[in-house]
């Protein structure tokens, strides 16, 4: 077999041959610094950042690290009833996240109700870091649940500091691959989902570039606009804790500050 790559704007390329196939198959494509290649990496501050996403052509399935993720609304069966109990009493993190709420002090019993709303607030913790109601977390959660979406911390923290390779990156993955479905590294998988879907998960990305930034239509703001399909699906109330954070980084210098479309156009004319 012979591997061959090829790289242009921070992203890469590889393709696998077999000795007894004429067709080349493209495996993967990586968006970040590569030791084999010379290009410019995807730095969103003090380091790099790779993401990988994978194609496997015979059952026309995208696999993917972090770009996107599908949160189910019921909790998987790895999760062990003890952990999602615990999750559902109110301790100290659902007082201090509960809106200024009285938060009561009551036994947690193991039916299905508690079990669902410790899931869902497994769920909100790990998503925003610091939700803004863990005491009443299903409005949230409904929000975030049975959809194809980016993670709030990988938006803020990563894709939004490089915005115009991001999307490069997705609409060449889009354009290439023919997929019917989406394995992630993370929740649920495989997931059932299109081009059309993955692309809606990144519409974000042209509004931090701003329609006059952009000199052609994206495939993410067309496809995304004819589904109907809004691109800011993130409680604001729950992206408090993370953009502070944000902020808190890039005052420190250790990643990139999120710039607005509208700066960009400035900067760029």
């Amino acid at each position: 077999m012979a591997i061959r790559a090829r790289a242009s704007t921070g992203i890469q390329q590889c393709f696998y041959k077999h000795k007894n196939d004429c067709h080349q198959t493209e495996v993967w494509r990586s968006m970040g610094p590569c030791t084999n290649c010379s290009y410019e990496g995807m730095h969103t501050g003090i380091g790099p950042y790779v993401e990988v996403a994978f194609y496997h052509k015979g059952s026309r399935s995208l696999l993917v690290t972090d770009a996107v993720i599908f949160v189910p609304r019921q909790p998987p069966e790895c999760i062990s009833k003890e952990s999602l109990l615990a999750s559902a009493k109110n301790g100290l993190a659902v007082k201090l996240l509960s809106k200024g709420k009285e938060v009561p002090q009551e036994p947690v019993v193991d039916n299905m109700s508690n079990r669902q709303k410790g899931w869902e607030r497994m769920v909100l913790q790990i998503l925003f870091l610091g939700p803004s109601n863990l005491l009443e977390p299903t409005a949230s959660f409904t929000q975030m649940s049975q959809k194809l979406i980016v993670s709030p911390i990988v938006k803020t923290l990563v894709f939004s500091k490089v915005p115009e390779k991001v999307r490069d990156w997705v609409d060449m993955i889009a354009k290439d691959w023919p997929f019917r479905r989406i394995i992630p590294a993370h929740f649920s998988a495989p997931i059932n989902a299109s081009r059309s879907d993955f692309l809606a998960a990144f519409a974000f990305l042209d509004e931090l570039l701003g329609e006059r930034f952009v000199t052609r239509p994206s495939l993410s703001l067309l496809l995304s606009s004819l589904m109907g399909k809004a691109a800011s699906y993130f409680p604001p109330d729950d992206m408090k804790t993370l953009s502070s954070l944000d902020e808190f980084l890039v005052s420190v210098g250790a990643v990139k500050k999120t710039v607005s479309g509208k700066k960009r156009l400035e900067k760029a004319m």
